[in-house]
């Protein structure tokens, strides 16, 4: 089974290349489709920044705790 980390991974490379836009390719995962969205987004929002980004540790720890907490949220394959 498919993980939401390779979904999104699937989704950053067919949206970067501009050969699927963000709903095309969710609507492709629909067990992850409000939160791999918001991934997507995330993701895409800091890769189109110019330069290295000047994140606060406070900014920094948010990301971390809304990444992960995404990620705890799936259900477990070996499970």
């Amino acid at each position: 089974m498919e993980s939401i980390e390779d979904a999104l991974a699937q989704c950053l490379e067919l949206t970067e290349n501009q050969k699927l836009d963000v709903e095309a390719c969710v609507a492709q995962y629909p067990q992850w489709e409000d939160e791999l969205r918001q991934l997507l987004r995330l993701a895409l929002a800091i890769r189109s920044l110019d330069g290295q980004p000047d994140l606060s540790p406070e900014l920094v720890r948010r990301i971390r705790e809304r990444i992960f907490s995404v990620r705890d949220r799936q259900p477990n394959p070996d499970s």
